[in-house]
């Protein structure tokens, strides 16, 4: 099984590799790219960025990315783990973007921790690339949008945070082009699932169905950092206690949520973490009190 196991991480690195190494060597028609880390101040038009697939423009390849070939703009809602609102930071009129290669979140959990990410590295600005000229797409609800990617002025790909951060999945067959960020995409998902870097969640683990301050769900976790979820609902941060460093309140009682299922992410990166059965949910009877024992 091992070996099972090692062949398949090891013929994910090399199929990693080779597209990555694809992706990294195709130029956006010019020559004289100077910079690979990109602009962090919004300020220069002249800069590159280099991510691991690249972003599609005008129907075509770019890595490295030219942020002058891309749109400043300023992310005014982020509806969903893939579709989000922007305005031109010099003005005009709201785009709905529907992000290239990022296929629909499968829960509630996954969808808000990727509204998160998204929300934090837009936080000052992103460069928008359409995807193709004539591009638009019936989005998630209804209505029309436009189909691209949104580059930090950082250099990152916002939609390759999400999928290395494991919280969204992958569209390999996205329209305006999106086949040529597809195979790159998934070998990104692979790798990402054979190095997956989720910490465990320690026996620091309470469940409190009615707490001591208003009776209503407390959860406690040793565990600094994290975003809990029951049932796909956030629980409220409220500060460490008990001798565990982060403690989060439901809006009613624990029995309320009946078999609960919780799942915790960290904050930073969105990774899941891993309870003591191997699996990024644990489901318990939300009427009981529950403790994660240390043996």
């Amino acid at each position: 099984m091992f070996s099972q196991l090692l062949s398949r991480a090891s013929y994910t690195s090399i199929v990693l590799a080779s597209l990555l190494c694809l992706s990294s060597c195709t130029k956006s028609g010019t020559s004289d790219s100077k910079s690979s880390g990109g602009s962090s101040s919004g300020g220069s038009s002249d800069k590159t960025a280099t991510t691991a697939c690249g972003v599609v423009s005008s129907g075509k390849l770019q890595n490295p990315i030219s942020l002058s070939d891309g749109q400043l703009v300023n992310v005014v809602d982020v509806l969903s783990n893939n579709l989000v609102a922007v305005t031109p930071s010099k003005g005009g009129s709201r785009i709905l973007v529907k992000l290239q290669g990022v296929a629909s979140a499968s829960s509630n959990a996954d969808d808000q921790a990727s509204i998160s990410t998204i929300k934090r590295l837009s936080a000052d600005g992103v460069y928008f690339f359409k995807a193709t000229a004539d591009c638009e797409s019936t989005v998630s609800g209804g209505g029309t949008g436009t189909i691209g990617s949104l580059v930090t002025k950082g250099g990152q790909s916002i939609a390759e945070e999400l999928i290395k951060g494991g919280s969204s999945p992958v569209d390999s067959n996205d329209a305006c082009r999106g086949d040529l960020l597809g195979s790159c995409f998934k070998a990104l998902d692979d790798s990402n699932d054979d190095n997956q870097t989720s910490s465990n969640v320690g026996c620091g683990f309470l469940w409190k169905p009615e707490s001591d301050k208003d009776g209503k769900l407390a959860v406690l976790v040793d565990e600094c950092s994290v975003r809990v979820f029951v049932n796909g609902q956030e629980l409220e941060q409220a500060g460490a206690g008990n001798a565990r460093c982060t403690t989060v309140r439901g809006d009613k009682p624990g029995c309320a949520y009946g078999q609960a299922t919780v799942e915790i992410f960290d904050a930073f990166t969105s990774l899941p973490y891993v309870f003591k059965n191997g699996k990024t949910k644990l489901t318990l009877n939300g009427c009981a009190r529950f403790e994660l024992p240390c043996t």
